[in-house]
């Protein structure tokens, strides 16, 4: 499965779009557009475990980005489209919060930044927030989220995957007893993060942080995601998490980030409300509305495309020609029985003038013989 998913990215060379200048909206904006990347929250980043370094007593840092794994990602997605793709580092604070504050002050100080499509996905586990209701996970997206707002409220896509039930982890922990050990300081952690709080989250970024330039999409992916099994075994397949229980493995994170470019790109209706750590084939922009999924271009896209892909003027420039031939030809069949009725009509009219012209009968009356003339004749005889 490792080879398969780590080729899986070329296939997004298939389906890079050509695309007119177009609305500088939030509904307009496609995957060419996006000239900045970030990632924000401790589930961005997976454990690089080495089982020789285990063995020695050296465990990693799971602090590693996720485009920096052999394996696919929404970073290497992105600059299949857009050669120029900046990507801001945030792997250097440990919080959610100081990761938020590292960023802004990276557009603080490049301020040209703030002008151009940024696409910002925030990915929190349990250590984004505290043991404690005030500082729980979920409350520390949403101080992210009007950060953002406050410093970039323009050409930002902020995409926030939810993970509100912990049952992966409670999966874990359930599995081995080397997790559970390890997840023990976070079971308090599940009845101080409620469902209730991510559903007001979600309210209230679609109240007031949504505008024409700016939106916050919040994915249910991890919300009831669960560890699958492995193949034909009863046992949980713990090899998509890291060492520690907590943080993803590169493949791991990799199919969920296969699942949030998916969903991205697919309206809003049709998403996917689990995640279950399958491969998936990424998907394509529609053709019939490429750009990233909103609210409103879910329910109606508006675009008229003017520039279509050579195949399409190809084949419609054979359609013309093709009409035009057979146009022509039945043109010239058509004039050719016409001109040859004609000539007929001429050759009968010219046989008709030639022929000599005879009196028609009767027309002298002198010539006529009655009957009883000539019968009287023939008595007398």
């Amino acid at each position: 499965m490792g080879s398969a998913l780590e080729e899986i990215t070329d296939l997004m060379l298939n389906c890079v779009p050509k695309l007119d200048p177009k609305l500088d909206h939030i509904d307009y904006v496609c995957p060419t557009d996006i000239q900045f990347y970030a990632e924000l929250g401790q589930l961005t980043r997976y454990c690089n475990d080495s089982i020789m370094e285990l063995i020695k007593g050296r465990a990693d840092s799971c602090q590693h980005a996720s485009y920096t794994s052999s394996f696919p990602s929404i970073v290497k997605f992105l600059m299949k489209f857009v050669r120029n793709l900046t990507v801001i580092e945030t792997s250097n604070a440990a919080k959610l919060g100081n990761q938020t504050q590292y960023l802004v002050e990276q557009f603080m100080e490049h301020r040209s930044w703030r002008n151009k499509w940024k696409l910002i996905v925030i990915m929190p586990n349990m250590e984004d927030g505290e043991l404690r209701e005030p500082e729980q996970s979920a409350v520390e997206v949403m101080k992210s989220i009007k950060l953002l707002y406050e410093v970039i409220p323009q050409r930002t896509i902020l995409i926030v995957v939810r993970s509100s039930t912990l049952q992966l982890w409670q999966d874990a922990s359930n599995a081995h007893r080397a997790c559970q050990t390890l997840l023990e300081p976070w079971k308090l952690y599940k009845n101080l993060n409620p469902v209730s709080i991510w559903d007001q989250v979600e309210k209230i970024c679609g109240l007031h942080f949504q505008s024409s330039l700016f939106t916050v999409q919040i994915l249910p992916l991890m919300k009831d995601a669960s560890l699958p099994f492995l193949s034909g075994s009863s046992q949980i397949d713990l090899s998509l998490l890291g060492h520690d229980c907590v943080h993803l493995s590169p493949r791991g994170l990799s199919l969920l980030h296969i699942a949030v470019w998916n969903a991205i790109l697919t309206r809003l209706p049709d998403r996917s409300q689990i995640f279950n750590f399958s491969l998936e084939r990424p998907l394509c922009v529609d053709p019939q509305c490429p750009f990233i999924r909103t609210t409103k271009n879910s329910a109606f896209c508006i675009w008229n495309h003017q520039k279509i892909n050579e195949d399409g003027r190809r084949s419609e420039q054979l359609i013309a020609i093709s009409i035009l031939v057979i146009a022509t030809i039945l043109f010239i069949i058509i004039f050719g029985i016409m001109c040859c009725f004609r000539r007929h009509d001429n050759k009968v009219n010219e046989v008709a003038e030639n022929l000599p012209k005879k009196p028609p009968v009767g027309i002298d009356w002198t010539s006529w013989k009655y009957i009883d003339e000539d019968s009287s004749a023939s008595y007398k005889s």
